[in-house]
């Protein structure tokens, strides 16, 4: 306890910048995680895409066999 007759006080500015960090650093989380499922969902589109292009091109393709 300090005796130098100062008064002390809690400050809510140091709480509030507290606040405001934890607040950022989850909304940076949250932005990654949105990222990420963009990215799986532009893939996993793609692939989808592939195969079904893929099996319609076989499926023309042996539509020429002669056997």
């Amino acid at each position: 306890m300090d005796r130098s007759g100062a008064i002390t006080c809690f400050s809510p500015r140091g709480a509030i910048a507290g606040f405001g960090k934890v607040f950022a650093i989850l909304v940076c989380f949250v932005l990654f995680l949105d990222a990420l499922r963009v990215a799986y969902e532009t893939v996993s589109g793609w692939h989808q895409n592939f195969m079904k292009w893929g099996s319609k091109m076989l499926a023309f393709l042996v539509g020429f066999w002669p056997f």
